[in-house]
């Protein structure tokens, strides 16, 4: 984090004196922590803590932790108040404004969530600005850039022009969903298996320590040709009280396949736009494997101009200082509205040039009345999903008249809908909204209903049970109740469930 004043852009010391602030967010006492406090309260009770918060922005089903449910607005919310602390008691006044750099990979959605994230948190102006836009910004390079931002919840890969203050993306693609913390999971795994372990360690209430261990290592071994890893010392069982020698040859290999893919896509867009300098960012880039491997396929030196850790920061300073003449950012996935034969029209494609205006007219026919929706398009690997973002309803209009829908997506990524007859007359004008994901279709009432039904529904069996199978029932009734202000969906799958656990005991003792 990095704050602008009359001195300039300056990194901020966080409240534990540090230059990073973790984005953990956990659920204790019934309040919300973040960032040092979150991260300790993982160790002690992982059910309770989110780790890897920007990569579960999305999350419609909400993100459950301990025995509630919470939006991701509401989780960043908590993390954005501990960033506006700090930065309050390090400049010594009031900050109500902020940019904050996302992954280039996020979508409509996840940019509405942390713009109303932002708000929430007591930020009155709110601009958003992909990582790697904000890495250029830092550096005094210009001309065609790669910029790579391989950060510990995403990585990016950028190609960016940059001459005399305008800032113009080409071209961007990014994983939301890899990046240092995918790479600790394989180290964890590794370290399992050395301790001769078979089960999933994911499910092992330890898994936190585990990936603290895997990260130590993984940074260690950035200096070092082997790591020494004390399982007993971390709380794993262990043959004896020796250490175990972990080689960097061993843990590259397990790496690599993973690093090649996404420096597969980096080599792409270096030649495609003939870029002449590459900047680095986020703490995975330090690694000697991923630095050689670019290396090799690039064919260049590196031209690193700033330490990772505070690229993003400075460059997000800079914009909102307002050193930039110009920035003309890219659309991170197609948008689409719904078609009146019940198709899909993508109306701005992937890679659009950011600000957008976009205009399409209908003719309203029949009784008068238009409904569709708009829809983003987004790539899951080799599988291709439409997401509604929203429904647009007009039920006012008169048969023949002529509607205007006008699409504006900010240089923030941030979209707009405007409805207007050909007169001018205003139906509707909103943002995107992503609340409506969290709406709960069926009320409190009917759900404690639907309990106490499935509860009466086994009890004329439940003298039959073992007591392992009794203890199997209670759990999944009292997982059920958890669940009872989860979203529709999570709540009729868990209900879904137990249904059919319900019959099948039903039709076992009536079969004996």
């Amino acid at each position: 984090m990095a704050v602008v004043d009359e001195r300039g852009s300056r990194v901020v010391k966080n409240r534990w004196g540090e230059d990073r602030t973790s984005s953990y967010v956990a659920y204790g006492d019934d309040k919300l922590y973040a960032a040092n406090e979150a991260a300790s309260l993982f160790c002690l009770r992982p059910d309770r803590a989110c780790p890897d918060l920007k990569r579960r922005l999305g999350a419609s089903k909400g993100i459950r932790l301990g025995d509630r449910f919470f939006k991701p607005s509401e989780l960043l919310q908590v993390l954005l108040i501990y960033l506006r602390e700090d930065a309050e008691a390090f400049s010594h006044s009031l900050v109500n404004g902020c940019v904050i750099a996302v992954p280039s990979s996020f979508d409509f959605k996840q940019r509405e969530i942390v713009r109303d994230a932002a708000r929430m948190a007591g930020f009155c102006g709110v601009k958003l600005v992909n990582e790697p836009t904000a890495i250029a910004m830092s550096s005094e390079a210009e001309g065609c850039l790669l910029v790579i931002d391989f950060g510990a919840g995403s990585a990016d890969i950028s190609a960016i022009e940059k001459k005399d203050g305008f800032c113009h993306v080409l071209d961007s693609v990014g994983n939301a969903g890899f990046g240092g913390a995918s790479l600790d999971k394989i180290v964890a795994r590794h370290l399992w298996r050395l301790i001769d372990k078979r089960e999933d360690p994911e499910r092992d209430e330890r898994w936190p320590l585990l990936l603290a261990e895997a990260e130590r290592i993984k940074e260690a071994l950035s200096f070092s040709n082997k790591a020494y890893w004390c399982p007993r010392a971390s709380g794993f069982e262990c043959s004896d009280d020796t250490s175990i020698t972990v080689s960097r040859e061993d843990i590259e290999g397990l790496l690599e396949p993973n690093i090649v893919s996404f420096l597969d896509m980096a080599k792409d867009m270096w030649k495609q736009y003939e870029c002449q300098t590459v900047l680095l960012a986020g703490g995975s880039s330090r690694i000697p494997l991923f630095r050689r491997l670019l290396s090799r396929f690039l064919g260049e030196a590196l031209n690193i101009r700033v330490c990772p850790d505070e690229a993003v920061a400075l460059g997000a300073a800079r914009l909102a200082r307002g050193e930039g003449k110009a920035l003309i950012d890219v659309l991170s996935c197609d948008l689409c509205i719904g078609t009146a034969e019940g198709g899909v029209t993508v109306i701005a494609s992937k890679g659009t040039p950011l600000p957008l205006k976009l205009t399409k007219r209908f003719m309203v026919v029949g009784a008068g009345a238009i409904d569709t929706e708009v829809l983003q398009r987004k790539e899951y690997g080799l599988e291709v999903r439409d997401e509604p973002l929203c429904s647009l309803s007009i039920k006012e209009a008169n048969p023949g008249d002529v509607v205007k829908i006008v699409f504006n997506v900010d240089v923030s990524g941030i979209l707009n809908i405007k409805i207007t007859n050909d007169k001018g007359k205003l139906y509707m004008s909103r943002d995107v909204s992503v609340r409506g994901l969290y709406s709960q279709n069926s009320s409190s009432e009917e759900r404690k209903k639907k309990i106490i039904e499935l509860e009466k529904s086994i009890a004329p069996f439940s003298c039959l049970f073992d007591p392992n199978l009794e203890r199997k029932v209670k759990e999944l009734f009292d997982d059920l109740k958890v669940l009872q202000d989860a979203e529709e969906e999570l709540w009729q799958d868990a209900v879904s469930i137990l249904e059919s656990v319900v019959d099948r005991i039903s039709r076992a003792v009536k079969n004996r």
